[in-house]
C-alpha cells in the first residue's frame, strides 16, 4: 500500500515538471522578434509639452496684449497681433492666442512680427 502514495507523489512531480517545460517550447506572438525587458530597467514617459499646440505651425501665447504706437494695433512678446476679439484683446487681462507667424506682411502698425491669430481665450 505505500506504493501508491509514491506513485502519486512521483506522478504530481513529472505533471509540475512538464507544465514547466510547455512555455519553452511555444513560439512568441511577434513572429520571434520578441524582446524581454529586464525586471531592473525602469520605463519612463517624457512629459508632454503643455503649451505648442498639436497643429504643426500653430503657437501659443500667453501674456496681456499692449497697444502699438498706432491706433488698433496690438502687440504680446513682440509680436503683432493680427485679427482676433479686439474686446478681449484691449480687455487687459492675461489671455492665451493661439496663431502663426507670417512672413511678407505689410501693415500700417510697422512694428513685431506680423502673427496671425486663430483663437483667443482668458487664460485660466
Amino acid at each position: 500500500m505505500r506504493t501508491k502514495p509514491a506513485l502519486s507523489a512521483a506522478i504530481a512531480v513529472v505533471i509540475v515538471l512538464l507544465a514547466g517545460c510547455g512555455d519553452a517550447a511555444e513560439e512568441p506572438s511577434d513572429g520571434g522578434r520578441h524582446t524581454a525587458i529586464p525586471p531592473t530597467a525602469e520605463v519612463t514617459t517624457p512629459p508632454p509639452t503643455p503649451t505648442m499646440p498639436t497643429t504643426p505651425g500653430l503657437m501659443e501665447l500667453r501674456g496681456v496684449p499692449e497697444p502699438g504706437v498706432e491706433s488698433g494695433c496690438w502687440l504680446l512678446d513682440d509680436y503683432l497681433l493680427l485679427g482676433g476679439d479686439e474686446k478681449l484683446l484691449s480687455s487687459g487681462q492675461p489671455l492665451v492666442i493661439t496663431g502663426r507667424v507670417e512672413r511678407g506682411v505689410l501693415t500700417t502698425c510697422q512694428q513685431g512680427t506680423a502673427f496671425r491669430v486663430e483663437d483667443v481665450v482668458p487664460a485660466e
